[in-house]
């Protein structure tokens, strides 16, 4: 991985045997948690680009790290193995071990809960909430019949949770009784799922090509938007708001990003080639800064890779990673060079951002 800032790399972190998948900062920005393609994750002092802990998953051949997570305070870090059945919960100023989460099926998705009480694994046809103390199972989550869970998450206040099926509806669910308190409905395969950082509503994202933003309490469609005609059909992926940020909504597809007023439901920003993608680039991969003002987006032609630093307000470019190409491995797809695992220091853009990159 390299960690870059705004005058160019700053590190190059060597120590992954593999594929590098995802990155995360701490939230004091002082560490950076790193995952893939071996059986283990790394944390990283970012001053320094040395290695702090490495987390390994030991006794299972074959086994990458799929997916990871820092909790709030920064004092542990849960990671998933796709052969594994298990989420690992260390601590990160030993490296120790502190508990296994099980629960029967390959570990596909996990989140940590605003209070870092709560740890929320995904699976394929269920999520379960874990007490991050103990251990203990808290809520097992599951939808009718075979439908498959293809987004879930925590709300912003730790007091629900929301999942996505493949069988056009989705589901708010109450982390007190771990019971059904709404079913959102679209009229074809629900892709993704969001809360709002107010916690008062969440955004659906459908195959029937509509975003739809419902509110909490009611379970009703409070605004509907539209994938634009010119625009491909994969389904939008939506960026999670940020806590401060109430008032807009940012989804992408190969075609490029969308940016949403939520106050009027108007499409501000268009940024990508549409339908063009083929000829003008695709866009494989977005994220919100943790403040949620600065946006970044990955686009691939050529057979090269392009990062650009936007404004998350005016999606105007701010700074275009040109060399990108050749330094996260240019003639592979941008999704495994940058995609939704690349984070921005919380302090802001002066300090440095991280991206996914090729070893």
């Amino acid at each position: 991985a390299t960690l870059w800032s705004r005058g160019g790399p700053r590190h190059v972190l060597r120590g992954h045997r593999a594929h590098v998948a995802g990155v995360e900062f701490f939230p004091l920005g002082d560490k950076l948690l790193t995952w893939g393609d071996d059986p283990g994750a790394i944390i990283w002092d970012t001053a320094s680009g040395q290695v702090l802990q490495e987390l390994r998953h030991v006794g299972h051949p074959g086994a990458v790290v799929s997916c990871a997570r820092v909790f709030p305070a920064g004092d542990r870090v849960v990671t998933c193995g796709s052969a594994d059945s298990v989420g690992l919960v260390w601590d990160v100023g030993t490296g120790r071990l502190l508990s296994a989460l099980g629960g029967g099926e390959s570990v596909r998705h996990v989140e940590v809960g605003p209070a870092g009480d709560r740890v929320l694994t995904v699976m394929e046809h269920s999520a379960i909430l874990w007490d991050a103390g103990t251990a203990e199972a808290h809520c097992r989550f599951q939808h009718d019949g075979q439908s498959r869970f293809s987004s879930a998450v925590i709300s912003p206040h730790g007091d629900r949770a929301a999942s996505a099926s493949n069988q056009r509806r989705a589901f708010i669910w109450s982390v007190t009784t771990c019971a059904v308190e709404h079913e959102l409905i679209h009229s074809n395969a629900v892709m993704d799922i969001v809360f709002f950082g107010d916690g008062g509503r969440v955004a659906t994202s459908s195959i029937d090509g509509t975003v739809r933003v419902w509110g909490v309490a009611s379970g009703k469609v409070v605004r509907e938007m539209e994938r634009p005609r010119s625009w491909p059909q994969p389904p939008l992926h939506l960026l999670r708001p940020a806590q401060s940020d109430s008032d807009r909504l940012v989804g992408y597809n190969i075609g490029g990003l969308l940016l949403w007023n939520m106050t009027s439901g108007e499409l501000r920003h268009r940024i990508g080639s549409g339908h063009q993608w083929a000829s003008l680039g695709r866009t494989d991969g977005a994220i919100l800064a943790t403040g949620g003002d600065i946006l970044l987006d990955c686009r691939n032609f050529d057979g090269k890779n392009e990062v650009n630093v936007r404004s998350a307000a005016s999606g105007q470019r701010l700074l275009t990673l040109e060399k990108a190409a050749s330094d996260l491995g240019g003639r592979r797809p941008c999704t495994m060079a940058v995609g939704v695992g690349a984070a921005f220091d919380p302090e802001g853009f002066g300090r440095g951002f991280s991206l996914r990159q090729l070893p």
